[in-house]
């Protein structure tokens, strides 16, 4: 371990998601929200800014200056991190049925998935988030975007995904095995 950062313990209850980029560090950390932690020296990491979302902090995606938050029952919010030192909502959604447990980016849309429903937003997302582009009823617990295709499991089956439409392109059923991870490289998906 070159170096640490605590997170404050009376707020941050689990950290779900950690996104690295270079010198930066930005922490999902459930009801405390989320941490940005400068890692410029890697044996002296330390918090630069916070952001304490309405809700559970679970999964993160970033683009430019825009961090995607996955913010459970508070639906998705979008933080402006331009200063990191003080980040700032600038588009959000209200999920009346839930929020969101991961996310995925693909040049100019982001999916936004929770166990029985993807949602693909265009990108940028500004103010609130009243509209998508697409949704899609899925049945799986995980989430993967590949080069081709998105991909949805659970412990026996894959659903293939056409990206951008959802449409579906083809599915496995596993009967005496259980499925513990995707992964997928180029046409091939392994399980």
């Amino acid at each position: 371990v070159t170096g640490f950062v605590d997170l404050p313990t009376t707020e941050v209850d689990d950290v779900n998601d950690v996104l690295l980029e270079p010198g930066m560090a930005y922490a999902a950390a459930g009801d405390a929200g989320v941490f940005i932690i400068d890692t410029r020296k890697p044996d002296e990491p330390h918090i630069i800014g916070s952001f304490d979302t309405a809700g559970h902090a679970s999964a993160l995606e970033k683009s430019g200056n825009s961090l995607f938050v996955a913010d459970g029952s508070n639906g998705l919010i979008v933080l402006d991190v331009a200063d990191p030192t003080s980040p700032v909502s600038i588009a959000w959604s209200t999920e009346s049925s839930g929020g969101y447990d991961a996310l995925e980016l693909d040049g100019s849309s982001l999916y936004a998935f929770r166990p029985g429903l993807v949602r693909v937003y265009d990108l940028p997302l500004s103010g609130e988030m009243k509209e998508w582009r697409t949704d899609r009823s899925v049945s799986g617990t995980r989430m993967l975007l590949s080069d081709l295709h998105l991909i949805v499991s659970d412990s026996k089956t894959i659903t293939i995904y056409e990206k951008g439409t959802l449409n579906t392109l083809g599915g496995v059923y596993v009967v005496d095995n259980i499925i513990f991870g995707v992964a997928a490289q180029q046409n091939t998906i392994y399980a």
